[in-house]
């Protein structure tokens, strides 16, 4: 159960880092155009 956990909180982890990056993304050509 605890390895469970440990994966879950990675998994959330990885789950920020591609929303960040998916924001970067949208948002890179729109400042470059600004």
């Amino acid at each position: 159960m605890e390895n469970g956990k440990e994966l879950f909180g990675f998994s959330r982890l990885e789950v920020l880092v591609c929303s960040v990056v998916s924001i970067a993304i949208s948002f890179g050509p729109l400042l470059f155009l600004c």
